[in-house]
């Protein structure tokens, strides 16, 4: 009787020691939750060609939804930028924002790594979407040994917007007596690779005053893709000489509030 009890202790004393290295190496003590998150920011949802974006990378590890989060050390953080098709390229080797570095358990956001910069530069003037890529991914603290990674991958996506103008013009004559009045018509034509209508349609000219509008709006108000509009004005050149003048149109875009103008016709 007295060797079964001695046995039955020392089972359950093996059974301790055992057990108390797991529990002393899940940091903090009490955590149960692989809490690491990523924050990402983009200057822009909405771009066109040209325009320059910015990114920012923060990490945090205080997602106490279902419980304190464990720690993270030894992590690294990266950042996929889009490339000239819009997206960035998956499993490419990304950017790195930072090494070997530590997450501790409900540790707010901070920012990762500089500011990031792209330059919208699409091979396919007709695209319409782009994204960039982040992921953080170290060792997470719940088991020993460590089986397991702190590891999470996120999207942001942006839209794009390709606006453009083109105008030309013409005079009613090309030589004559002076004095001599000359009209010049403008044809404005929207000619965006995307979907971008236009309004608060306008024509500049440097030696005519006020070009006004004389036809092309099918009815709403609106310079559609391919739709053309057209302007005159009448001038009176009174010395003789060359005339040189060079007109321009401008349109508010619907699509994002901002001015579209036409290469210059001289």
């Amino acid at each position: 009787m007295q060797r079964r009890i001695l046995l039955v202790a020392i089972t359950v004393m093996v059974g301790l020691v055992g057990a108390a290295p797991a529990s002393a190496h899940r940091t903090p003590g009490n955590c149960l939750v692989n809490g690491i998150d990523l924050v990402l920011f983009e200057s822009s949802t909405l771009v066109r060609p040209g325009d320059t974006m910015t990114f920012k990378v923060g990490v945090q590890n205080n997602n106490a939804l279902f419980g304190t989060p464990c720690d993270v050390t030894g992590a690294s953080v990266g950042f996929r930028l889009p490339t000239s098709s819009g997206r960035y390229v998956p499993g490419s080797t990304p950017v790195n924002l930072g090494l070997n570095l530590p997450f501790a358990s409900m540790v707010g956001p901070r920012q990762i790594g500089p500011d990031l910069t792209w330059v919208v530069n699409l091979a396919n003037p007709r695209e319409t979407f782009g994204a960039a890529q982040a992921q953080a991914r170290g060792t997470l603290h719940v088991t020993n040994p460590d089986r397991d990674t702190g590891n999470i991958t996120k999207d942001i996506s942006f839209t794009v917007t390709n606006p453009s103008l083109t105008i030309d013009k013409t005079g009613s004559i090309t030589n004559g007596q002076a004095p001599q009045n000359v009209t010049y018509t403008y044809v404005v034509t929207n000619t965006s690779q995307t979907v971008v209508p236009m309004n608060q349609v306008g024509v500049r000219d440097d030696l005519c005053a006020n070009p006004t509008y004389a036809s092309g709006d099918n009815g709403d108000g609106l310079l559609s893709n391919g739709e053309r509009w057209t302007y005159t004005c009448t001038t009176l050149h009174q010395a003789p000489g060359v005339y040189t003048n060079t007109a321009t149109a401008c349109a508010m875009s619907t699509v994002d509030g901002r001015q579209v103008c036409s290469p210059p016709d001289t």
